[in-house]
Formats: C-alpha cells, sequence, structure tokens
C-alpha cells in the first residue's frame, strides 16, 4: 500500500514520540565530530531538526554560536534543558519552526547542519524546498552537512525485492517504535537510494564536496 502521510501528520506523530519516548542518544555521531572538526573556530551554526539538541550543544561547547530549530516542541523543552544543564545557553539559540519557511536572513549563518530530518518530509518537493531554504540562510562559501537514511539496508530487503521500479513512494516507509508506556507509534521515513541526495543536491544549487555511506546512512558535504 502506497505511504503518503502529511506533513502536518508525520510532525504531529514525532510530538507524541518526543513525550513519549526516553532518549536513546546523548552525544553525536561520529561522523559529525568528525565534520566539525574540519570548519573554522566560532562560526555561526544553522542546526536544523536539532532535535533535543545533541549536536547543537557539542558544537556550542566547541566555542560555535548555534540557532538550532525545530517544529517539535517537545523537542525544543528538552533542548533547552540540556543546554540550561551544561551553561550553554548563551551560546544556543532554540527556535520553534518549520525547515521549509526559516525565520532566518539570507546569507548570515557559516555552517548547517541538516541532519537526520530531510528523510522525514514525505514528498521530494517539499525536500527540495528545505535544502533551498538551507541554502539561502547560508553564506556565499558556506559549508553543510546532510545526512539521511539509505534505502540499502537489510531490514528493508524484502521493500527493495517489492519494488521494480523508482517512482512516486518509491523508498517511503514506516518505522514502528515502542513508547515507554507500551504504545508502538510509525515514524515515516523516505530512504534514499545511491546518488538520489547528491541529485537533490545538484538540483538545489549546491556544489558537493563528497558524499559517503555511514552506519546506514548516506552523508554530503556541500558548498555554496
Amino acid at each position: 500500500m502506497k505511504i503518503q502521510p502529511s506533513r502536518l501528520s508525520v510532525q504531529k506523530t514525532y510530538e507524541e514520540i518526543a513525550a513519549r519516548v526516553e532518549e536513546r542518544r546523548q552525544v553525536p555521531w561520529p561522523d559529525i565530530i568528525d565534520f566539525e572538526k574540519t570548519i573554522p573556530r566560532q562560526q555561526i551554526v544553522l542546526d536544523l531538526g536539532c532535535g533535543s539538541g545533541r549536536n547543537a550543544a557539542h558544537f556550542a561547547t566547541l566555542g560555535h554560536k548555534v540557532i538550532a530549530i525545530d517544529f517539535i516542541s517537545e523537542f525544543l523543552i528538552k533542548g533547552k534543558k540540556r543546554t540550561r544543564d551544561k551553561s550553554l545557553k548563551p551560546f544556543v539559540n532554540l527556535l520553534q519552526a518549520d525547515v521549509m519557511t526559516l525565520p532566518i536572513r539570507d546569507s548570515s549563518v557559516d555552517i548547517c547542519l541538516h541532519v537526520a530530518t530531510l528523510h522525514h518530509l514525505p514528498t521530494k518537493s517539499e525536500r527540495m524546498i528545505s535544502l533551498s531554504e538551507m541554502k539561502r540562510c547560508l553564506k556565499t562559501g558556506g559549508k553543510a552537512l546532510i545526512s539521511v537514511w539509505a534505502f540499502e539496508q537489510k531490514r528493508f530487503q524484502n521493500l527493495l525485492k517489492k519494488h521494480k521500479t523508482i517512482g512516486q513512494g518509491f523508498g517511503d516507509v514506516e518505522v514502528p517504535i515502542k513508547t515507554r508506556d507500551g504504545v508502538t507509534l510509525n515514524r515515516f521515513y523516505h530512504l534514499f537510494t545511491d546518488g538520489e541526495l547528491d541529485d537533490l543536491l545538484l538540483t538545489v544549487g549546491f556544489k558537493v564536496e563528497q558524499c559517503f555511506k555511514s552506519h546506514n546512512n548516506y552523508f554530503a558535504t556541500v558548498v555554496k
């Protein structure tokens, strides 16, 4: 059956997840840590889909000023607690906003993170709009790191066999997660095939520096 939720229904599901699931990951992935090591000190960093702020806190700890954006209010509440507990409040500005309509001035940030968020947007046009918004906010010469889930994962092998051609809805899946009170919620993901992320980024107008696969994710570093 074709899976095509609305963006608002995806956001509603994540409000429930944020409130009902204990946070499992407290530190950034190694690929995020490695990316930070490649950028200059004291950058203005825009973290899109920041969740509860683990990446934002890491960059702020290293001296960057971070604008952290998420649509999910519960994540932002947790993010504010994290930055307060780590004494990072002066370095992190948490904002509730949509990654398709960013309340950020043109060419005003040095670095963007678009990590584990793009694959939750249900349509290709929405994903392109979000990447275009990210590009608008970056200064000329600014860099971004993007990550998405890869289609080529063992758990999705049956899905891969089922799909014979690539078309609308190809790679769209729902992944269940059980909350601490025993409720199962379905999370929407668009799984990216090899080269799909690169094509989107080139279409939007980025210069793609590097693309690689790591731990069932595709990553790309780009320059405006």
